[in-house]
């Protein structure tokens, strides 16, 4: 099998708090430890979690079944951050 190169760009990032407005789209998503700077409005990312793809990121992000694995990685002042990459 011959590898493949893919190039995808990161749209944005989401907090738990804004994870509705992903878009509801096929791609790929991230899931990480982070802290939202609403003076800056930006995401400090501090550690990834996870790696998913899904034909409805949204969804898949809104209704993860295991949603308290993600959280155990989450310390104290931080909280789950999410990013996607659509796939055309």
């Amino acid at each position: 099998m011959a590898a493949q190169i893919f190039d995808i760009e990161f749209d944005g990032y989401w907090t738990d708090k804004t994870k509705g407005d992903i878009p509801s789209r096929p791609g790929i998503y991230c899931v990480y430890e982070g802290k939202y700077n609403p003076e800056e409005n930006a995401v400090e990312l501090h550690k990834l979690i996870y790696i998913g793809e899904s034909v409805d990121v949204n969804e898949s992000v809104s209704h993860y079944k295991n949603w308290y694995k993600w959280k155990q990685y989450v310390g104290n002042d931080n909280q789950l951050c999410f990013s996607a990459a659509y796939l055309e």
